[in-house]
């Protein structure tokens, strides 16, 4: 599909979305619906977006005249779109509204109903002041809920396009789901066109927000609402071909009611365009809803049908971290003492559980030594053997330093999408020449702490030390050496200085396979050399 086939139409109003907006497990708001973490008796979580004004909020504001404001409403947006081109007519909603604020807030006007909306759109309401034909994003109320209940909506004015969105971070701590993204769709007005409403859903997983910003994501101003009419699921594969994108459709998914019933219907996200929920982790999972015009005339006091989105909620389970022991967000410190020019590796293990998505290991970005400090492109990160040894090397993506920047290791997720419980040890490595280094990790496998190194340098001794301190043992037998009563991490180098490995105190205890000749084991400051047969 070529970008010039497409044709140009515009957006009208916008309540707000950027590139940051989301949905998240941990925020909620006083006035406008919960976004919360429920905790199930399973031990997981639901997130849930239910868009209900508070009763404090309804009783001191009024419906339509006065916008609400919310700073955790992100992640939903919506807008009424003309044909006149996407950066011309912007429409003015309520003290010349367009939110586009620092903030991502949701920015919309409590609909008690179509009525109390038309009786205030008045040329002459001294309030408002705008014709009838001006869009807005709305809260409105669900007929037959005596005002208990609101849902998300688009009020389009007399523009014949609608547009609902949302996204969903299943990311981090939600990058654990374990059900499908679920959402609701209902008639909140039939309209007075006669017809209904038919809306289209796209689901974009790779650039966001897809919609409605498609002129600066995808292709040049005036190709995002032509795109959004011609897309279907017949034509999707070579519109991802041609954007690069990851776009999936399912047309059709709702269709207003006729009678103003609600005609509420359920919608799975995954399970709706073909996906699994393993598709979604890790994943911003951006939502479109899209219905075209009804063909019927542009005129005052006409209007489409209005049709809401309710409940947007998921499960998850939360990854954790059993070594080191360290809360989500926590932050904790390491202490190594490295000689100066020689390359001196910091090993630590990491224990964690209900793993979905990626476990991440890289610089925080605050560091001034990223070049002082560096993983390698293999043997950075091992599992255990059968004898318990942390030997199995364990694959991952290596990010070189570029520009002086920080390396980077980046370790899968499970193919098949179950939980991963990992169990691995890490070797960073360090090198400078005067005085002492700083530098800190972000380590997440959706669960994120930070590890803040000091390295402590100092001179070389000279020559090797042949005494070890009284405590520790360092013993040979069978091709292996075994290091007694070791507090820390011990390295094993060939007799010209070569690193050949690092293992726990544990794992030396129990024997460290070396292969023949003279080797160098170093615990902390202490070095021997020994003979290995």
């Amino acid at each position: 599909m070529k970008k010039q086939i497409l044709l140009v139409a515009a957006l009208c109003s916008v309540s707000f979305v950027t590139v940051n907006a989301q949905m998240q497990y941990n925020k909620k708001d006083a006035n406008v619906g919960f976004i919360g973490q429920d905790t199930l008796d399973n031990g997981n979580f639901r997130m849930i977006h239910t868009f209900n004004l508070s009763d404090d909020w309804k009783a001191s504001k009024k419906p339509v005249t006065e916008k609400l404001s919310s700073s955790n409403g992100k992640g939903i947006y919506g807008m009424g779109i003309t044909t006149e081109g996407v950066n011309n007519n912007i429409g003015e909603w309520i003290n010349n509204g367009k939110t586009q604020n620092s903030g991502q807030n949701i920015s919309a006007i409590w609909v008690p109903s179509a009525q109390v909306l038309r009786d205030s759109l008045s040329k002459d309401a001294d309030a408002l002041k705008h014709e009838y034909w001006k869009q807005g994003c709305a809260l409105w109320d669900v007929p037959g809920t005596d005002g208990a209940d609101q849902a998300f909506t688009t009020w389009t004015g007399m523009a014949k396009r609608s547009i609902i969105g949302f996204q969903v971070k299943a990311q981090d701590l939600m990058a654990g789901l374990v059900s499908d993204i679920e959402f609701e769709m209902l008639t909140l007005d039939p309209g007075n066109t006669g017809k209904t409403s038919t809306y289209k859903m796209i689901v974009d997983l790779a650039k966001q927000p897809a919609f409605p910003w498609l002129n600066a994501t995808y292709g040049g101003a005036g190709e995002d609402i032509a795109l959004l009419d011609s897309i279907s699921e017949a034509n999707v594969d070579a519109i991802n071909a041609e954007f690069g994108s990851q776009m999936y459709v399912k047309d059709a998914v709702y269709v207003s009611s006729e009678d103003g019933n609600l005609n509420r219907v359920k919608i799975n996200v995954a399970e709706a365009v073909g996906l699994s929920i393993n598709d979604l982790r890790g994943k911003k999972v951006m939502v479109t809803l899209y219905s075209t015009t009804s063909e019927t005339a542009v005129q005052p006091g006409m209007y489409e049908p209005i049709v809401g989105v309710d409940n947007v909620t998921t499960e998850y389970a939360t990854a954790s971290w059993i070594e080191p022991v360290v809360a989500n967000n926590e932050t904790i410190e390491k202490e190594v003492t490295a000689y100066y020019g020689e390359e001196t590796p910091i090993t630590f293990n990491l224990k964690g559980k209900n793993r979905f998505s990626t476990l991440s290991i890289k610089s925080d970005g605050e560091n001034k030594a990223s070049t002082s400090f560096y993983f390698k492109e293999e043997g950075c990160v091992m599992a255990k053997d059968a004898e318990g040894n942390y030997t199995v090397p364990v694959a991952y993506t290596f990010t070189p330093s570029v520009d002086e920047g920080a390396t980077s290791i980046v370790v899968d997720g499970g193919e098949d999408g179950n939980a991963i419980d990992d169990d691995v040890q890490v070797t960073l490595y360090t090198k400078f020449s005067a005085g002492k280094r700083l530098y800190q990790l972000e380590i997440s496998n959706g669960a994120r702490f930070w590890m803040k190194i000091t390295a402590n340098g100092e001179e070389k001794p000279t020559s090797l030390s042949t005494e070890s301190i009284d405590t520790i043992e360092v013993t040979t037998a069978d091709g292996q050496i075994f290091v007694a009563n070791a507090t820390e991490s011990v390295s094993i180098y060939n007799e010209g200085g070569q690193l050949l490995r690092t293992v726990s105190a544990d794992a030396a205890s129990r024997g460290i396979a070396a292969g023949e000749g003279f080797r160098l084991v170093r615990v902390g400051e202490v070095v021997e050399k020994v003979l290995v047969k």
